[in-house]
């Protein structure tokens, strides 16, 4: 908001984040007069792109995975080539902001065992390909390793959802319907029926 109002920019372009604060962000950068273009990135399909016959969401898990594996095709699953655009991109007019500036402390994330950046996320990505067949046998036991440790890789985009959508057509686990491990990834949190779909 502060950086379109340095560049007086006219349009922001950026890709869907259906967050509270993201929306509020949105209807004052319209509310100023600054035009909004949002596309999808985060996810394979929108919310809209898989509904019933009856045009509406599913409220069961099963038919919408199915629905899922049939619409998907490799030509949803292709990167896009970010880098040709990225000398459109304005320049930096102002420092990145100190961590402390934005509130948070500073921690050890290695003694917490916390994986981050894209270099943790392709070696949790490459870890869970090896034992994604395993996946739904021993899921409800904390104690056994198997959750995909993804989400917030995948939210935050240091591990691409299309890359792990693409690895597991490739193994052949979606089109199976043996991979319920990444179906809760390809929509967003609230396009999906309440309480049927929950991230691992």
């Amino acid at each position: 908001m502060r950086l379109a109002g340095e560049l007086q920019a006219e349009a922001v372009f950026f890709n869907h984040n259906d967050d509270l604060a993201a929306l509020a962000r949105d209807a004052a950068l319209r509310k100023r007069g600054i035009a909004v273009h949002h596309t999808k990135d985060a996810v394979v399909f929108e919310r809209e792109e898989v509904l019933t016959s009856g045009c509406t969401p599913f409220s069961v898990f099963t038919p919408y995975k199915k629905c899922l594996a049939e619409k998907l095709t490799p030509h949803d699953l292709q990167a896009y080539p970010v880098e040709a655009y990225a000398d459109r991109l304005a320049a930096r007019s102002t420092a990145i902001p100190d961590l402390r500036d934005m509130g948070f402390v500073p921690i050890n994330l290695r003694e917490l065992k916390v994986m981050s950046g894209m270099s943790d996320g392709a070696r949790l990505f490459d870890d869970f390909l090896d034992r994604i067949d395993r996946y739904r046998d021993a899921r409800d036991f904390p104690a056994v390793k198997r959750p995909s440790y993804l989400p917030v890789h995948l939210r935050f985009g240091t591990v691409s959802i299309r890359q792990l959508a693409a690895a597991v057509w490739q193994q052949g686990s979606l089109g199976r319907l043996r991979c319920p491990a990444l179906i809760p990834h390809l929509q967003p949190d609230d396009a999906r029926p309440p309480g049927a779909f929950i991230r691992r």
